[in-house]
């Protein structure tokens, strides 16, 4: 009952074999991930009114 995450997420603790492989081929496709950019609906909408 310690690590009841392990039991509904399998995935959190088995490591993956083909983790690295599967990686490096979605960094092949869509090239290395972007910067978060957070923003806000209405500061946004009340920065355009000015």
């Amino acid at each position: 009952g310690h690590n009841w995450w392990c039991v509904i997420f399998p995935q959190l603790c088995l490591p993956s074999a083909c983790e690295s492989r599967q990686r490096e081929e979605i960094l092949a496709e869509f090239g290395k991930p972007q910067g978060i950019t957070i923003k806000f609906a209405l500061f946004e909408w009340l920065n355009g009114l000015f």
